[in-house]
């Protein structure tokens, strides 16, 4: 961390050691913090939209779901195939009640890539609950099997499956 508070000294718009400060920051806990990282870095490098995904993710830890949602909707404006971002949004969405707004964001996030097991996950366990079909089924046993995908979610994915 002090080494890239020097490199920032050094040369304020050293864009990467911004990036750096603010996920350090969010590990930390310090979601201001790693806003005020965040936007130094968008302002050093203005055409990297994957900072809206951080700066939302900083947003959903403090449960800021309104201030979460612009941000990472300001993401997939940007950036459409952001896996990380469209399933930022179908959390939130899913806390909020909107199920059917939920699946649509994490089917968009499993179309930008197959192979990000958060939304792979999301995508089966929430599709489980309404309706279990072949993709549904082979989805929640891709999440179940991968040591990509996040504990809580292996877990969920593994008790729809033994239930069927």
């Amino acid at each position: 961390i002090d080494s890239y508070k020097e490199a920032i000294r050094l040369n304020s718009r050293y864009a990467d050691a911004h990036m750096a400060l603010g996920q350090a920051a969010i590990t930390r806990h310090q979601y201001s913090k790693a806003r005020e990282s965040f936007d130094a870095y968008r302002t050093a490098r203005t055409e990297d939209a994957t900072v809206f995904y951080e700066i939302g993710k900083s947003w959903d830890l403090q449960t800021q779901d309104d201030n979460a949602l612009a941000s990472s909707r300001t993401a997939v404006k940007q950036l459409p195939n952001h896996a990380a971002s469209w399933v930022g949004i179908g959390d939130i969405l899913s806390r909020k009640g909107k199920s059917k707004d939920a699946e649509r964001a994490f089917a968009k996030g499993v179309a930008a890539d197959e192979e990000f097991m958060p939304g792979v996950c999301q995508l089966g366990v929430l599709r489980s609950r309404t309706k279990l079909n072949g993709a549904t089924r082979q989805r929640l046993e891709k999440c179940a099997k991968s040591e990509d995908s996040p504990e809580d979610m292996k877990t969920a994915a593994m008790e729809v499956l033994e239930d069927i």
